[in-house]
């Protein structure tokens, strides 16, 4: 996926011939009082928002200064710089979110708002107010984020849509902002659910009857609602899942050796960061660990190429390794209570357990794997011992009667991809203690 390219529908501006001829700004990421008084976004500034502004009477709302300032001073690169001068010129507050309106959305204008949110974020001040007092348009606001992160856009560049994912990160990392949880909250409720294999889901609700209880009264509100209402609830129910995929179409296009565009890899660290914020919160959580383990997210991302190049994925496993670390965390998904060692020996026992019978039910040639001590066939050895026996059908419709794939008419997966989900969901853990009992004491050549 190349991200050089100018994205669909942008306009081109003619780069300034002053700003070519004048002097080169220092390499400092702050820029001094001379550098913004001399600068072209705060002559714009000056006629167009800026209160300190010495014109009496500011020029009428354009957009075109939008797409100006967004395609020739901003472009595709985001310079930390210039993105500076705009949120101290209040480019946020005075200019672009009072003039929002359904008719004015555009790249440009989402791009803008969103970089400058981030921008507040990173420089730790108050972000949230500018919504708060004109809370109209922000509804809309969220909506057009949603609508152009959760799929591959041809609007949007890679790169943008790491920005924007940065600022989903930030919204979840909002959720104490009654203004954002309000617009995100269906992301992760209970609603994902209707994204799990149906074998899945069924067994989830039969396994817990309070559950299933609020799985039907949500279900019964659902049909209560007006057919505007329910399509942006569904659309909300299924945001993850979309993002979840247009995670793996990503991923996918890595080559295995050669040139590799870096956007495409930062997409994906920003991604894997997004899974351990939501994991790391109980709120969030609570629903959505069960629907990143249904997509096998980290089988699929440890296989993956950009996971086998020692250099370029060498920050994306280690956030992988925080992935699986959390999506096993010692707690209750539902409950959000503590675990015991003796309860995560039970989970385990279970899995192992639905196992054998299935392989006992439907599989005559793995009856030894069926009959034998739970000890002597929950080690990773001895799982691809007894599965290499199987042929990549027979390894599917394992899997599929296991509710970890889709039936095997549906899709098609590799042999490697088939045992390495059933060995990581049916292997034997280490507890946390044991794990840090066997760490050195002392810093070694490793620690």
């Amino acid at each position: 996926m190349s991200n050089d390219a100018p994205t669909a529908g942008a306009k081109h501006y003619p780069q300034n011939q002053d700003s070519q001829n004048k002097q080169k700004p220092r390499s400092g990421v702050i820029p001094t009082v001379n550098e913004i008084r001399g600068d072209v976004i705060t002559s714009l500034a000056n006629q167009y928002w800026a209160p300190h502004s010495s014109l009496e009477k500011k020029l009428p709302f354009s957009q075109e200064i939008i797409e100006r300032i967004y395609y020739k001073e901003i472009g595709y690169r985001f310079p930390i710089r210039r993105i500076m001068l705009l949120e101290f010129s209040q480019y946020l507050e005075l200019y672009l979110w009072p003039n929002f309106n359904p008719g004015r959305l555009s790249p440009a204008y989402i791009m803008s708002i969103v970089m400058i949110i981030n921008e507040k974020f990173r420089q730790k001040v108050p972000v949230w107010k500018v919504f708060r007092d004109s809370p109209t348009q922000v509804p809309l606001f969220f909506h057009a984020v949603k609508e152009a992160i959760k799929e591959i856009n041809d609007q949007f560049s890679l790169k943008e849509q790491t920005v924007l994912l940065i600022f989903l990160i930030h919204c979840f990392n909002s959720l104490e902002e009654d203004l954002v949880r309000t617009h995100i909250q269906h992301t992760v409720s209970l609603g994902i659910w209707r994204c799990l294999l149906p074998g899945k889901l069924k067994s989830l609700l039969e396994s817990n009857p309070k559950l299933d209880k609020r799985w039907s009264s949500l279900m019964k509100r659902e049909a209560k609602l007006g057919p505007r209402e329910k399509g942006l609830r569904v659309n909300d129910y299924h945001f993850l899942h979309k993002l979840i995929h247009k995670y793996f179409a990503v991923l996918a296009e890595i080559p295995a050796d050669g040139y590799i565009t870096m956007e495409e890899v930062n997409y994906c660290e920003r991604f894997l960061e997004l899974c351990i914020d939501l994991q790391a919160q109980l709120p969030t959580r609570r629903f959505l660990n069960t629907l990143l383990l249904d997509s096998q997210l980290i089988v699929r991302s440890a296989l993956s190429n950009l996971a086998q190049r020692e250099q370029e994925g060498h920050l994306f496993c280690e956030l992988l390794k925080m992935v699986k670390f959390y999506s096993k965390f010692e707690i209750d998904d539902l409950e959000g209570d503590p675990l015991t060692e003796t309860q995560m020996l039970t989970v385990h026992y279970d899995q192992v357990l639905n196992l054998q019978k299935q392989c006992f039910a439907h599989f005559k040639e793995l009856e030894e794997l069926a009959l034998a001590n739970i000890s002597q066939v929950d080690s990773r050895d001895s799982l691809l011992s007894y599965l290499k026996c199987l042929n990549n059908k027979r390894l599917h419709e394992l899997a599929h009667h296991l509710n970890l794939l889709e039936p095997y008419d549906k899709a098609r997966y590799k042999s490697s991809f088939l045992l390495e989900v059933l060995v990581c969901h049916h292997e034997s853990r280490q507890s946390q203690i044991d794990e840090i009992n066997s760490m050195p004491l002392y810093p070694t050549e490793q620690v």
